[in-house]
């Protein structure tokens, strides 16, 4: 899968500060619910997250955040419950990475 280009271009760049904050605040949340719909076994609940994060991540011009949200999608399409496990640590490790240095 290819990049769209606003990641390259580093986001929509038309939101306010209060925005981007609110929006990182609902990563983490929306993080916590994925986890509980993987414990659950919900693979769509997982997928529909994840791809809520994706457009997110699109609009916010957060390059890794997109990516493993696009991942962490495809493997609860695929009801690949081991990948889902997997990237959902990498999401929020890489996340909490981007805020660090952002």
């Amino acid at each position: 899968d290819s990049l769209p280009a606003v990641l390259s271009e580093g986001g929509m760049g038309f939101f306010s500060e209060e925005m981007v904050e609110a929006a990182v605040k609902e990563v983490g949340e929306i993080h916590q619910e994925m986890l509980a719909a993987e414990m659950e076994g919900d693979y769509f609940a997982v997928r529909e997250k994840a791809h809520y994060l994706s457009n997110t991540a699109m609009a916010l011009g957060i390059k890794v955040l997109y990516v493993d949200s696009k991942a962490l999608q495809k493997a609860a399409d695929e009801e690949e419950m081991d990948d889902v496990k997997r990237l959902l640590p990498r999401l929020k490790d890489n996340f909490e990475e981007w805020r660090r240095t952002s």
